[in-house]
């Protein structure tokens, strides 16, 4: 720990955004430094407050002394304080509704236990999730998966998220579970999406009929330049994938009515090429919906990000972000089509309290809950609002954690056990001691971050992994920089110093 801490502390000498926690009180906000001057986020209200120079000092130099009269002399941050604008209670913002059973927005369904290609960096073991060899998921399976879904479903529409594996392989049952599962949302009066990720072998008009009939969202899979995609992901022969993905099937999707979204994969020792892979994809190759992340193996995959690749990765994403302001601001590039900045600044303008979408049993009636981000316990709402359901019909907490036995919750045919919906209920990341997250300025944008990496380090979804904690809050800072430039432009006053950056 010591020489990551020690990393991290050397690098913010030449990072182009470093960010520093202000605790004043029971309550804490971040000082975030960028290239045009100076933010004091408020963690409680999520808005940020443009500070001078000479106001950041007196900041900085409270944060030394802990001297309250420091933070106080600067005529910026001390009206504010005694506004309640900023260090303000974050009470309101601990609502935990725990949950009595599963109340299901979104399934996630492996209909194929297998790959066609052997992506070095794989988390589902080629597909196969550990299991050693493949399984198609029966039409009779599907149509069980569409029955629980409905039967434990928490509001009033069902995301189907259809995943591999490559669910290309199993078009038989993708047909009929995408068409069994129309038919029952038109009969239930219930709205009905889907979505599929796939690296896009195999994709033909017939195909992108079927996408469009029944508005299939697609995720293609690719990894940004054709030297770090044809590096990781790799066919069966060993050869590269770029050219065949981006310009034969991403084409037909480009020239296709079907909504697609690009996912690619960010790796740590390619940590200074962030904003290749991004302009390589949006500037080369045309595609406008971008989802971009960093790999998911365990200790030593390739392409991972470790203490000794960390500093680089973080100024990638510096550079990346001032590439993407400039496409935001100057060239009016949608800021929600490029995940992760949109999912943090998104969260930003909703600033939504952590709370669970949940019927009432009594009446019967769905209470308005928001958004997904509003969950039980997790970012995602994993193991209440969120399952993955395996070829073979098992309930796992995730995608993330398929295949491990001690995150397999029970099977659509018989049901979950109960004790897991008591743990996803009860322990709530944000405040559970074990992740780390209640001091931390980033967690009300944040939201305790994904379970699933706790598992893969400690086998423990209530645990963090300092690095990617690190990773995250330095998309989350570009994200507030960006969203602040934004609303500012909005203001009246060119004159902005000590001016609240309101939604």
């Amino acid at each position: 720990m010591t020489s990551l801490i020690n990393i991290i502390r050397r690098s913010e000498n030449t990072r182009l955004v470093t960010f520093r926690t202000i605790t004043y009180g029971e309550s804490n906000a971040s000082l975030i430094r960028h290239s045009g001057g100076y933010l004091l986020f408020d963690v409680t209200t999520s808005i940020p407050h443009t500070l001078s120079a000479d106001d950041a000092a007196h900041v900085r130099r409270y944060a030394d002394t802990q001297d309250p009269s420091d933070l106080l002399a600067s005529p910026t941050v001390a009206p504010l304080i005694e506004s309640g604008a900023l260090f303000a209670t974050d009470a309101a913002r601990k609502v935990h509704r725990k949950s009595d059973r599963l109340r299901l927005q979104d399934v996630v369904v492996q209909i194929a236990y297998g790959c066609n290609l052997k992506c070095t960096y794989c988390y589902a073991d080629e597909g196969e999730y550990g299991g050693g060899k493949q399984i198609m998921m029966s039409t009779e399976t599907a149509e069980r998966v569409v029955d629980f879904a409905f039967e434990h479903r928490g509001s009033s529409s069902l995301g189907f998220a259809i995943l591999g594996g490559e669910p290309l392989l199993n078009q038989r049952c993708l047909r009929h579970f995408v068409e069994y599962a129309s038919e029952r949302g038109h009969r239930d009066g219930v709205e009905v999406e889907f979505s599929i990720t796939t690296n896009g072998i195999g994709i033909n008009e017939e195909l992108l009929t079927f996408f469009d009939t029944y508005k299939i969202a697609v995720r293609l899979s690719m990894d940004g330049t054709k030297d770090i995609n044809d590096r990781y992901r790799i066919n069966n022969k060993g050869g590269g994938t770029y050219d065949a993905v981006n310009l034969k099937y991403g084409a037909a999707l480009k020239e296709s009515p079907v909504k697609f979204q690009v996912r690619a994969s960010y790796f740590g020792e390619h940590g200074d090429r962030l904003l290749d892979q991004a302009r390589t994809m949006v500037e080369e190759l045309g595609y406008d919906d971008i989802k971009m992340d960093f790999i998911w193996g365990v200790d030593g995959t390739l392409g991972e990000v470790t203490p000794h690749n960390l500093d680089l990765t973080l100024n990638g994403i510096d550079h990346l972000s001032t590439w993407f302001e400039k496409k935001v601001i100057d060239e009016s590039f949608d800021w929600r089509n490029f995940n992760p900045y949109s999912k943090y600044m998104g969260r930003l303008v909703q600033k939504p309290v952590a709370t669970n979408i949940y019927m009432e049993e009594d009446k019967g009636d769905l209470v308005a809950g928001g958004s997904i981000l509003e969950n039980s316990g997790v970012e995602c709402g994993a193991g209440i609002n969120v399952i993955s359901v395996s070829a073979s019909g098992e309930i796992y907490t995730c995608h993330r954690t398929e295949g491990n036995p001690k995150f397999k919750m029970g099977d659509v045919f018989s049901g979950v056990d109960s004790s897991f919906i008591k743990y996803w209920s009860d322990n709530w990341r944000l405040t559970h001691p074990e992740a780390d997250c209640s001091r931390c300025w980033a967690r009300f944008v944040c939201l305790g971050g994904c379970p699933a990496f706790g598992v893969y380090r400690k086998d423990n979804p209530m645990q963090n992994d300092p690095i990617r904690c690190q990773l995250r809050r330095q998309f989350i800072a570009n994200s507030i920089i960006l969203h602040a430039k934004l609303e500012q432009r909005l203001e009246p006053s060119n004159d902005t110093e000590g001016q609240s950056v309101t939604p």
